[in-house]
């Protein structure tokens, strides 16, 4: 039992790293490429009214402003209220909150999870013996 125990959180871990891994939606080189600098206002409202001014931004900064501004309830008063002060808050919003805990405007804005396939799906719920269905959902790779 303490092995089946030990995979299952082995398991939990890796699902966990790999959530985590995901690159977030950031602004973080568009804002120092175009917002920092001498003259620059480098306060938080600063920094967002640079990056909304610029004629283009990033794809991972359009995101990231997208969700932000569709959040923002949830990021003032809501479930991920001190994550922005902590500069957390797509970590917060997209990885530690279950969406149910956020405003539908913000679940509508979050990016959509891959669905999971192969042993992960099935082992979501701890490492087991797959039944014969299971396996033949299986690719190659997961076969070994």
């Amino acid at each position: 039992i303490e092995m089946a125990r030990l995979w299952h959180l082995l398991l939990v871990a890796s699902l966990l790293a790999t959530a985590g891994a995901a690159k977030m939606p950031s602004c973080e080189d568009d804002t120092g490429a175009h917002c920092l600098g001498d003259d620059a206002d480098m306060s938080p409202e600063g920094i967002d009214k640079c990056l909304r001014g610029l004629s283009s931004r990033s794809a991972t900064c359009e995101e990231y402003l997208k969700i932000s501004a569709a959040c923002d309830e949830d990021l003032s008063s809501g479930p991920c209220g001190r994550a922005r002060d902590d500069g957390e808050e797509m970590l917060c919003l997209i990885v530690r909150t279950k969406p149910a805990e956020l405003s539908a405007k913000c679940q509508a804005a979050l990016p959509k999870k891959e669905e999971v396939k192969g042993l992960k799906k099935f082992w979501l719920d701890g490492k087991r013996e797959l039944t014969e269905t299971e396996e033949k959902d299986l690719n190659e790779e997961d076969q070994d």
